[in-house]
């Protein structure tokens, strides 16, 4: 366990290691090795900058009708497969909105919990570009938080939005909840099931990139290939593999060029009628580890 931003007294349940928390000042912030964007670890719901991440987070995974969104949680709050490889119709409606708020304030506080919650700063604007929240090596995963942990993360992040898109799905709070809870046991399976042939050749333990998300605004500016290396320089700071989870070609695409990520396994998502199977499911993708001296 490293030391913690002194603006931010509260350290996390888990934190990360020595070698990770050693690539960041005493202040949470490093400078380099990030291009023109400075990489910060939030710390806590107090750091000066977790308001601004929260958002970009959310306005990220949302989308707009100029920017996809997040193709998975598209899926959880409208119960359907229409659209999610593509911008939205029209500019998303205030219910759209506040329900990827309320998701990603749970996201960010699930991560804080884990110390792996950091975001890139424009360096000449001092503004939040992007955001990444991880899980370091052996976190426990979403399915073991219970029902304690995820009343905590209820109370930190506030009540939620009672409904979803009903002028195209009518979907309820209850069916969101549903869907979001299927969406994670099955790619916990899916995980274990990796991590199960992993340690049969002998590897055991990764970082697990819940959320990768840059600025609506910012794209095509290299922030995205920025935050991928900041994710690739935690994993190698502890000689560890790194996964996520994506869905679509071009998302893999991206992932494969800019992160070395390649395809492990493929996932359908089924929870009652609903199914989630563009492109043949969620993709997990993989970095593999590399040791210290081959990242320096």
């Amino acid at each position: 366990m490293g030391a913690y931003c002194s603006c931010c007294p509260s350290a996390p349940t888990i934190g990360p290691s020595r070698a990770v928390a050693s690539l960041f000042d005493e202040s949470g912030e490093r400078p380099s090795a990030c291009g023109r964007f400075t990489a910060v670890r939030l710390c806590s719901a107090k750091h000066p900058h977790f308001a601004a991440a929260a958002e970009t987070l959310a306005r990220a995974f949302c989308g707009s009708e100029k920017t996809n969104p997040d193709p998975a949680t598209g899926w959880v709050y409208s119960g359907t497969c229409d659209s999610l490889l593509a911008p939205l119709p029209g500019p998303p409606s205030e219910k759209r909105l506040q329900w990827f708020r309320w998701l990603t304030r749970m996201a960010m506080h699930w991560a804080l919990q884990r110390g792996g919650a950091y975001a890139l700063l424009d360096r000449a604007e001092g503004v939040v570009v992007a955001v990444t929240l991880v899980s370091p090596p052996g976190a426990p995963s979403v399915d073991e938080l219970g029902f304690c942990g995820e009343l905590g993360l209820i109370c930190k992040a506030g009540l939620p939005p009672f409904s979803t898109d009903s002028e195209r799905t009518g979907a309820e709070f209850g069916s969101c909840m549903d869907r979001m809870r299927t969406l994670e046991t099955t790619l916990v399976k899916a995980h274990n099931e990796l991590e199960a042939e992993a340690a049969g050749s002998g590897k055991s333990g990764d970082l697990h990139v819940a959320m990768v998300a840059a600025d609506p605004q910012r794209q095509g500016q290299g922030v995205g290939s920025a935050l991928l290396q900041l994710v690739s320089d935690i994993a190698d700071a502890d000689a560890v593999s790194a996964h996520l989870e994506t869905l679509g070609e071009r998302n893999e695409g991206f992932y494969a060029k800019k992160g070395g990520y390649r395809l492990a396994k493929r996932v359908v998502v089924q929870h009652k009628n609903c199914r989630l199977d563009l492109d043949g499911g969620i993709a997990l993708m993989v970095r593999p580890a590399k040791c210290r001296a081959e990242s320096s």
